[in-house]
């Protein structure tokens, strides 16, 4: 018994620990991450992997640490990256540069208040640490 016990804990922690790709739509349909403004939602401080297309007009740089990405069939979803110090220059150049791959990113789930006129709602950043958790495929 103990050591089915002890089976079934690590079958759980290993499914827990699988990181599925996310396209920036999917984020934005989170329940976990779509919310009302002044109020953190439960995916603030979660690990995620996106998964974007780079068609060459979904990319915008702002500065050299931050991009703002549009989901390629969507372009009312839009997410910001930031991107740590550490992280390389070119390496942030070549997202904005590429087109017809996609992109993986790995990285922590923040938010904030987006507000305007009309209405008020949460939105998120995802902050990209180190070089390792960027990698592209055709």
């Amino acid at each position: 018994m103990k050591r089915y016990l002890s089976l079934l804990m690590l079958l759980f922690l290993v499914a827990c620990s699988t990181e599925q790709p996310q396209t920036i739509t999917e984020l934005f349909e989170r329940p976990d991450c779509s919310g009302k403004c002044y109020v953190n939602m439960p995916c603030e401080g979660q690990e995620v992997v996106l998964e974007v297309y780079l068609t060459g007009s979904n990319v915008l740089a702002n500065g050299p640490r931050i991009l703002f990405m549009r989901d390629p069939d969507d372009i009312y979803k839009t997410i910001q990256i930031n991107f740590d110090e550490s992280i390389n220059t070119e390496m942030i150049k070549k997202i904005d540069d590429e087109f017809d791959q996609t992109v993986y990113l790995r990285g922590l789930i923040s938010g904030y208040d987006l507000l305007n006129a009309e209405f008020c709602k949460r939105a998120h950043i995802v902050t990209i640490q180190s070089n390792e958790d960027i990698w592209f495929e055709k």
